[in-house]
């Protein structure tokens, strides 16, 4: 039986969703799904693969020479565990090349989907059971237990909604964005944005509301419109925007009034501790402390000695990269996402990710890898097309001449 370059990538893709949303319960595989994806990676360069163009070998070297110096720099000079300089080095790189691999349409939107409407369920199924068979008075056992299990967080203010926290959701949001696009067909397209903008809510997680906030004003507004429809919809969209505003504001205020005593305090606190420990010297502010830096300090939120994942997860990232490689590295992803990704909805679906993503540890990883396959997957069948339609057309000019 001969097997196949999609099979194997199917299969390989496959394994990265499914570790990557059913960390609950399978997050002692994390790295089976860290393989997977190294492997999708390996399979895509070396397995009969299409010569590279001139451009894209270029783009490769000079990633390839940046990240050995960021290599060296770590091992060599700030002797940083080799252990974890390999960690982020692959990561860093995996970013990178991750927008040389593509993925074929069909089978990547079956899997995808199948993997968020399973994570959806899911979701669903313990917001019933915790109002079925909890009450706030008998719930926190579960919760310690969750927690203990690195599994997430499930908690109430009310008794009544429960926001399940769980690892795993970071994608659901993007997958509602996906929705909305043409190229992905879809039977029941109502009832599956429904079901995603539910698990949203579920997931408790106010940034994802913010993102699909912005998400949908600005595909509302602007998505292929002409001038006088955008006008109407913008009239109506500003008529019911202020009979709900004093309702947003209040929430909004609600939100962060809860968040003020902890969450965000901690995440004010990361931020300082990780700016403060890269500050020590005008070279670590722009070199960074190298990849795998271990920031040994104690505040009176917590011990950050041997963290390896903040809130804000890019914050870790400057701390080890410093000023100068901070820059070369976005340089690096604006310039792949603008040449990759390419069309403007797509970038656009891509900015309202990072909107959610980056005030959570769910940016720099391995999920925005997958968001960065899927986009490329869909420009690069929407650029086929295209090519596809040019060379249809370009004989019936040339016979009509």
């Amino acid at each position: 039986m001969k097997i196949s370059k999609s099979l194997v990538i199917n299969f390989l893709f496959a394994g990265v969703v499914l570790i990557l949303t059913r960390q609950f319960p399978l997050n002692a595989y994390s790295t089976l799904g860290n393989m997977f994806l190294i492997g999708l990676l390996f399979v895509s360069f070396f397995w009969k693969n299409k010569t590279l163009d001139i451009s894209s070998r270029k783009t490769i070297k000079l990633i390839f020479i940046w990240s050995i110096f960021l290599l060296a720099y770590a091992v060599l000079i700030r002797e940083n565990s080799i252990n974890l300089v390999f960690r982020f080095y692959i990561i860093i790189l995996c970013l990178l090349l991750s927008h040389w691999v593509y993925l074929p349409l069909v089978t990547t939107k079956r899997i995808f989907f199948f993997f968020i409407l399973l994570q959806c369920f899911v979701l669903i199924a313990i917001e019933a059971i915790m109002n079925f068979f909890f009450s706030i008075n008998n719930y926190l056992p579960l919760r310690f237990f969750f927690q203990d299990q690195g599994w997430g967080d499930v908690y109430t203010y009310d008794g009544f909604f429960y926001r399940v926290q769980i690892k795993g959701n970071a994608l659901i949001p993007f997958a509602f964005f996906l929705t909305f696009l043409k190229d992905y067909t879809f039977k029941h397209r109502r009832t599956l944005q429904i079901i995603l903008l539910i698990s949203s809510i579920i997931a408790g997680n106010f940034a994802y509301l913010i993102a699909i906030f912005v998400f949908f004003v600005f595909w509302y507004l602007f998505n292929n419109l002409r001038k006088r429809k955008l006008i109407n919809r913008i009239i109506i969209f500003s008529f019911i925007f202020a009979l709900s505003i004093g309702s947003v504001i209040e929430y909004t205020q609600e939100i962060l009034d809860r968040k003020s005593d902890y969450s965000l305090g901690t995440r004010n606190d990361q931020v300082d501790v990780l700016i403060r420990d890269v500050q020590k010297d005008v070279s670590t502010l722009l070199l960074g402390k190298g990849l795998g830096n271990n920031v040994m300090i104690k505040t009176s939120f917590r011990d950050y000695t041997d963290n390896l994942y903040f809130e804000i997860q890019a914050m870790y990232f400057f701390n080890q990269l410093g000023l100068i490689n901070s820059l070369i590295f976005i340089s690096f992803l604006l310039f792949l996402a603008i040449k990759k990704i390419f069309y403007k909805d797509l970038l656009f679906m891509y900015l309202c990710y990072i909107v959610y993503a980056t005030t959570n540890p769910y940016i720099l990883d391995t999920t925005q890898i997958v968001v960065i396959l899927i986009l490329i997957s869909i420009s690069n069948e929407r650029k086929q097309k295209n090519r596809l339609y040019n060379s249809a057309i370009q004989p019936q000019l040339g016979s009509n001449s």
